[in-house]
């Protein structure tokens, strides 16, 4: 028999909050989690879902609609970018469509866009060091961003002479340039809107909010780069350690603030740099592990739910990211052994993954419902357990009817 849409929103809304929480729910959740296979799936290219806001959403609500998940995730602000992209011709990044082929994915550019000799000015005033140093070198068509005059100047009649810049052809150009990917930025977020208040209407929450760093990532991966990260951490401890403190101020709390706006109260935080194969424990316990638990505290004082995914393995960690408060956070996993895990963390905090990515791929549905089965026996028996493929979602090549019989399987074998 067909149930109504707001009852089953308000069940899978509670199932997922009670997995969250630590509790024990009416069974094991299991939201959708992917960064494309929607598309593959909905027979489009990579490239149409990054530039047709109608593809995209053709391609996620028949996903979601055919495999009844517990909850979707927002695709719009994380794959509806091509146009403002290549409005501002974008560094740092190749994307579907723009700078790699329609069906090949989004790939992040490991580049030294910081030097090392520039923390002192990052750390003196970081907002116009991003303006003036960071965007000029991540967006090939503003690079008139970098004569851009210090607010600090326009007093009195600075306000009258410091204001020169703006006269050039260049940062006229550069101006233009920003209205028109903000344009096409204000479309997206309000479809994005619209499309989550469209599924609610089928039955179906949203079940993340905003995504942000923890600071050493940042750093790393979009100011200094994998080489000037590692040596910083040698070379330049001190300097390193201030701007982190930095990031963690200003950037982690603006976005915060503006998370706490959006429909999903869950916030996604990838984690890169401070897995087993990178760092010792002695520099995970000082570069990093402080700050992310900081971020934590910040994200869950500010009344949402932290979620961060722990890429590569980090088992050797348990112990350490456990000293969390308890029922506050879900922790996503990807290589980490979940069942030592469990026994670390009890339920105090929220698993998350646990499907491998090989065997959504290559498996065989029969091997993907012992493996939900097995889950739930050893990781799932008590609560706090969110079902999901483990290599950040369900990749793009998997065979459908494998994550068919993983959504079919939570359902008869996640019971409790």
């Amino acid at each position: 028999m067909n149930r109504p849409p707001a009852e089953l929103y308000a069940e899978r809304q509670q199932r997922l909050a009670d997995a969250m929480a630590g509790r024990v729910p009416d069974r094991v959740p299991a939201p959708l989690f992917t960064a494309d296979f929607f598309a593959r799936y909905a027979g489009y290219t990579l490239a149409e879902t990054t530039y047709d806001a109608a593809k995209l959403e053709h391609a996620v609500e028949k996903t979601v609609l055919d495999f009844e998940p517990d909850a979707f995730e927002q695709q719009h602000t994380r794959n509806l970018l091509g146009p403002q992209l290549d409005l501002i011709d974008y560094l740092p990044m190749e994307w579907p469509g723009g700078r790699v082929g329609d069906d090949d994915p989004y790939q992040y550019l490991d580049r030294e866009i910081m030097r090392a000799d520039e923390y002192r000015d990052f750390i003196a005033d970081p907002s116009y060091f991003w303006l003036t140093r960071m965007i000029p070198r991540t967006a090939g068509r503003l690079g008139a961003f970098a004569s851009f005059p210090n607010p600090l100047g326009l007093v009195y009649t600075g306000m009258a002479l410091n204001i020169a810049a703006f006269g050039t052809l260049e940062m006229k150009q550069a101006m233009d340039l920003l209205h028109e990917a903000g344009k096409h930025a204000l479309q997206t977020i309000a479809r994005d809107r619209a499309f989550i208040q469209h599924m609610a209407t089928q039955g179906f929450p949203v079940h993340r909010g905003g995504a942000m760093l923890c600071p050493f990532d940042l750093i790393v991966d979009f100011m200094r780069g994998a080489k000037g990260g590692m040596l910083d951490m040698m070379r330049r401890p001190d300097e390193l350690l201030t701007a982190i403190d930095v990031v963690l101020e200003n950037f982690n709390r603006r976005a915060i603030e503006l998370f706490r706006t959006l429909p999903s109260k869950t916030v996604f935080i990838p984690l890169h740099w401070g897995i087993d194969g990178f760092m010792s424990p002695q520099q995970f316990s000082r570069f990093y592990w402080p700050q992310l638990r900081r971020l934590i505290q910040m994200t869950i004082d500010a009344g949402l739910t932290p979620m961060p995914f722990f890429e590569g393995n980090c088992t050797s960690r348990l112990e350490v990211i456990a000293d969390v408060p308890p029922g506050t956070c879900t922790y996503q996993f990807e290589q980490t052994d979940l069942v030592r895990a469990r026994e670390v963390f009890g339920t105090r905090i929220c698993i998350r993954g646990g499907m491998p990515a090989s065997m959504l791929i290559a498996g065989s549905p029969t091997e993907v419902e012992e493996q939900v089965r097995k889950l739930v026996a050893t990781v799932g028996r008590d609560g706090a357990f969110i079902l999901d493929g483990g290599g950040a979602g369900i990749p793009r090549e998997a065979r459908p009817a494998n994550v068919k019989a993983m959504f079919d399987a939570i359902k008869v074998h996640g019971l409790y």
